[in-house]
């Protein structure tokens, strides 16, 4: 992968390299997002995701966009002190699927437009904001627990190939628990989408 000169110069400097000495990748990257350039930082993200398979297992904290647009993230698995995964988070990235652990709060269009997303995993979640997976055309299998609370609108639009989402509670608990967007069709837009409960489908 090439790197920027900018960059370049920023890894030989005296201060990255006492930052990469300790041997801790949580804080090289944040010691580093507020010493360079934002842009620099999203390509140093980029090295790190390519250099390291549990780079997510390091990460104790997602800001907004850090994903956006990576052509390095594929399948992802968030160590268990992420709570939130915030807005564009992963945006128009490559990533594959998302098994979030304790992550309870997603922020909108954190996964939009991830056309090689198939597969979603939330067994901890309970808002999931407007257009959070809204034209993830290859997403197939969305898992959701009975602790949900509230989708956001058109968080579903332009998933054409998802037909189910599995939501781990009763109809009651869904009907009584879970505040949808303005209208249903606003959140899901597709009448092919079915949600299955536990005791059967809404």
């Amino acid at each position: 992968m090439a790197v920027s000169e900018g960059l370049r110069k920023y890894l030989n400097s005296e201060s990255a390299r006492k930052l990469l000495a300790s041997n801790n990748v949580t804080e090289f990257l944040l010691s580093s997002f507020a010493l360079i350039p934002y842009d620099q930082f999203r390509e140093l993200v980029e090295i790190f995701v390519l250099k390291y398979d549990d780079i997510f297992g390091e990460i104790n904290e997602l800001i907004p966009g850090l994903f956006m647009g990576s052509n390095s993230v594929g399948n992802v698995s968030l160590n268990g002190n992420i709570t939130m995964i915030p807005s564009q988070c992963f945006q128009n990235s490559t990533i594959k699927s998302i098994d979030s652990n304790m992550v309870t709060t997603i922020a909108s269009r954190a996964f939009s437009n991830c056309t090689h997303l198939t597969k979603v995993d939330l067994p901890h979640v309970e808002i999931i904001g407007s257009g959070c997976f809204s034209g993830c055309d290859q997403l197939t299998t969305v898992n959701l627990p009975n602790s949900l609370k509230k989708i956001g609108i058109k968080t579903f639009t332009g998933c054409v190939s998802l037909q189910k989402i599995y939501y781990h509670g009763t109809k009651q608990e869904f009907t009584d628990n879970v505040t949808l967007g303005p209208q249903w069709d606003g959140s899901f837009d597709s009448s092919n989408i079915t949600i299955v409960c536990t005791d059967g489908e809404l």
